[in-house]
């Protein structure tokens, strides 16, 4: 007789081990999946690192070429004691091992400064000349005490007529002049609002998002969308017109200056500015070559029987913008650098990752 018997499972145990079986080799996988995705996410974002810095050499270098440049025409410029127009038109692309490089440089000083509104805050322009270049007694600043009429010194009555010479959307007068009371009052360091279109901490702590204004020179153009009066349509008219670069405010080099930019010039007729045809037939005069010089740029028909005043107008620059853009591998990238450039040297006043 055999006393050893088979033992069998019971039919149901033979199931549960399966599954078990299946469950511990899908863990498995579950785990070679996730460290499988986690190396592969690390190698890649290791891949990008390195390109994001090589990227980044890329840029500084453009910005510094076309600092060298600048410099290098600014030299013999003043080596030459040349006086006729100068603006940069300095561009440059370049095929790399992974992609390619390109700078465009702009000038800052064809474009109005907005922070020179705040006369009062020892900004040039404030003090006007008489018809012989004398200094004349600077009438009250609205920026400084809130009492003197706006527009009432030259960069404010060459900002009202700035606005005016948006053809869209377009601007009446008063409009005009409240939205460069409000920008003063955004500039200024007190808490009086400036003439009827003024605006001080009151009003904009009742919007829906309180804030505060700045009561200090403006950091970035964008600041304006902040600005009592200033829509996204004027802001967008006049992106490309003004600047805040240098924080002190600069004189306007009349080279490189835009069509709305001349039209803001004109001092003829109160608040009016020059028509546009008019002030488009002098741009093409200045980008022909047929206006060579500063004088001969005063001199000009489209001003009047009488020449424009050389009120805080020259005829070069020290303070630019450079856009550089590279492309490595699959990462595209671009800056903004803001700067000043003379007596030898160039000194980088700002950058940004985004337009500036």
């Amino acid at each position: 007789m055999n006393c050893y018997r088979r033992y069998k499972l019971p039919s149901g145990q033979h199931g549960a081990a399966l599954i078990v079986a299946i469950f511990v080799l899908a863990l498995a996988m579950v785990m070679i999946t996730a460290l499988s995705t986690s190396f592969v996410v690390a190698v890649r974002r290791t891949d990008n690192q390195l390109l994001s810095d090589q990227a980044w050499y890329y840029l500084t270098g453009a910005e510094q070429l076309a600092s060298e440049l600048l410099l290098a025409q600014l030299k013999d410029r003043a080596e030459q004691q040349a006086d006729t127009l100068y603006r940069p038109e300095l561009f440059g692309q370049y095929e790399t091992d992974d992609g390619w490089l390109s700078f465009t440089v702009y000038d800052l000083q064809g474009r109005f400064n907005l922070n020179n509104l705040n006369a009062g805050a020892g900004v040039p322009g404030g003090v006007e000349t008489d018809e012989n270049g004398s200094p004349q007694a600077a009438p009250p600043t609205a920026g400084a005490s809130n009492t003197g009429p706006v527009p009432s010194n030259l960069w404010q009555k060459r900002f009202v007529r700035l606005l005016l010479s948006i053809e869209e959307p377009q601007l009446a007068e008063p409009d005009a002049i409240a939205i460069t009371e409000a920008v003063l009052d955004w500039l200024d360091d007190n808490v009086l609002e400036t003439g009827f279109g003024g605006a001080e901490q009151t009003f904009y702590a009742q919007g829906p998002l309180p804030y505060r204004p700045a009561d200090m020179a403006m950091r970035d153009i964008s600041e304006l969308l902040l600005v009592k009066g200033i829509t996204p349509q004027i802001y967008a008219a006049l992106r490309e017109s003004v600047t805040v670069w240098p924080r002190e405010g600069a004189s306007i080099n009349v080279a490189s200056v835009d069509r709305m930019l001349i039209q803001a010039l004109y001092d003829k007729e109160q608040n009016l500015p020059m028509a546009p045809q008019q002030a488009e037939e002098l741009l093409q005069a200045i980008r022909e070559g047929e206006v060579t010089t500063l004088g001969e740029f005063l001199q000009r028909p489209e001003w009047g029987s009488v020449a424009l005043k050389a009120e805080q107008l020259v005829d070069s620059s020290e303070v630019f913008l450079i856009r550089t853009q590279t492309q490595v591998g699959r990462i595209r990238q671009s800056m903004d650098s803001v700067v000043k450039v003379g007596n030898d040297q160039s000194i980088v006043l700002a950058r940004s990752m985004r337009m500036l």
